[in-house]
């Protein structure tokens, strides 16, 4: 299903030098990150990435994964990567399925856990993180059991994942000392 692009007002001038001297930046269907509608140069995201998990409970539609996913981990999770984010930075949602999904990616409901027979590959997470920019991300946190915090530390090996090595309870409890804090440092 394509995605519905909204152009935006660009932020950073076209490299390209557009005739009309205001290039829009737009989210293109590759990529996390937006672009200018007029040469396609992807916009350098900036700040702080955050990985969240996917969720077994889902919408029973197609709907833009920030709005898919249903089940109080991941809503937590959301919750702190907004947080996190509020002053610049990504959000990305890690599927099973999809592999690294932009929030608003329309995608259909669907049964995958990462690491289930067929579930996205290592090689599949690092070609989508080239094809939407986010390969060379320096400051990457990952907050996820341990299942997604491994398959995203295949794409970056130095991603921080907070929760690791914690119960569930334990996992909720940082979640919520982390919206509250200053991000750095992390520990």
């Amino acid at each position: 299903m394509p995605d519905i692009l909204t152009p935006v007002p660009a932020v950073d001038r076209c490299p390209q030098n557009a005739p009309d001297g205001g290039h829009m930046m737009k989210p293109t269907a590759l990529s996390a990150v937006r672009s200018c509608a007029y040469c396609g140069t992807p916009e350098q995201p900036t700040g702080l990435l955050v990985v969240i998990p996917c969720a077994a409970r889902k919408l029973d539609r197609p709907a833009p994964a920030g709005e898919l996913y249903q089940g109080s981990y991941h809503r937590a999770c959301r919750q702190t990567a907004d947080a996190l984010t509020a002053d610049g930075g990504t959000t990305v949602i890690l599927s099973g399925l999809h592999g690294i999904l932009p929030l608003y990616r329309t995608v259909e409901p669907y049964e995958m856990r990462m690491g289930d027979p067929g579930s996205v590959t290592a090689d599949q997470l690092r070609d989508q993180a080239r094809t939407l920019g986010l390969a060379d991300a320096r400051t990457v946190v990952v907050l996820a059991g341990a299942l997604y915090v491994d398959a995203a530390r295949q794409v970056w090996p130095h991603a921080f994942a907070p929760l690791t090595g914690r119960g569930i309870g334990r996992q909720l409890r940082r979640l919520v000392e982390l919206r509250a804090e200053p991000l750095f440092p992390l520990v």
